[in-house]
């Protein structure tokens, strides 16, 4: 990394509510990341706000420390800008970090900032909203959140996670959605619509991965499970690796398709954060439109 990045990171994760961790997250990238300015985002501030003031400012790096929510929502900013994301995983999962090799380690994930190489993935859009890693309508959406009012409340994210699925497990419903894709229509009644930037892994011990994110389409995931026992049972073939049966779901690669609904709005997750938006839904990808520092190897 060559040009001063602005470092944005949420003070409220990865322990960044410490000031000993504030001051040795500062002294690694003051010492490996020459000119850079470190910011820690404060109760109501907004981490996208602040990358749109650096961007003004004429930073043209700006690194996003926190889970995939805050990455996800200063890759909104960047994306299509030219300028170029760096990333400090410090949540939960990092789903965005790890498939991009980027160490979870706070101490390498600094060095890969001044090491790593510049990238460009996909990024998706649902109604000129960004995304990074998926988005899902249904069961997930009501999971999170479940799982946000639980931490509000003081648990911590993976107890939260697991209240959340027995909370949504208890109130899980159906609903129907039709699907407008290539010119056709794909109608189901299903507990969740799952949408992923790029193909994911639905079985194994590395589901939930990608093994690329600059292939160019959307993944659509609808499965065909019509009750809790099948939802269970879905999850359970998932995790053991085995091949899900012909009809158990449906699995599309698209450039773009449109999701309809009885509803006139729907609550929708991007990248683990919930949101109501207008039906119909656009979903579509942003082929290689973000600029992501990675490690060399990657390339």
């Amino acid at each position: 990394m060559d040009a001063p990045a602005a470092v944005i990171v949420n003070g409220a994760t990865g322990g960044m509510d410490d000031p000993e961790m504030r001051q040795r997250l500062t002294r690694l990238i003051e010492e490996s990341c020459a000119g850079a300015t470190v910011t820690f985002t404060e109760k109501g501030s907004d981490p996208a706000d602040l990358a749109k003031k650096a961007f003004e400012q004429g930073f043209k790096v700006i690194v996003a420390g926190g889970g995939d929510g805050t990455v996800g929502s200063i890759a909104s900013v960047l994306a299509g800008s030219g300028a170029v994301l760096g990333v400090l995983p410090l949540g939960t999962f990092n789903h965005f970090a790890k498939d991009l090799g980027i160490p979870v380690d706070l101490e390498a994930a600094v060095q890969t900032l001044a090491t790593g190489v510049v990238t460009e993935v996909d990024v998706g859009q649902v109604n000129k909203r960004t995304f990074i890693n998926n988005s899902s309508l249904g069961l997930y959406a009501a999971i999170v959140r479940h799982r946000e009012r639980k931490q509000g409340e003081g648990q911590s994210k993976r107890m939260a996670a697991l209240s959340a699925l027995v909370k949504a497990l208890e109130e899980y419903r159906l609903f129907t959605v039709n699907v407008v894709v290539s010119g056709q229509q794909i109608i189901r009644e299903t507990p969740i619509v799952f949408v992923g930037n790029n193909h994911y892994t639905m079985a194994g011990l590395e589901a939930g991965s990608r093994s690329r994110l600059d292939a160019g389409h959307l993944s659509l995931v609808i499965p065909h499970s019509r009750g809790r026992l099948g939802l269970f049972w879905f999850s359970l073939i998932a995790l053991l690796g085995r091949e899900h049966r012909a009809g158990d779901l449906d699995i599309i690669l698209a450039k773009d398709f449109r999701i309809e609904s009885a509803h006139r709005r729907l609550e929708i997750t991007l990248d683990g954060e919930v949101e109501h938006m207008d039906v119909p839904l656009h979903y579509h990808i942003l082929p290689k439109a973000l600029r992501v520092i990675a490690p060399a190897a990657v390339q």
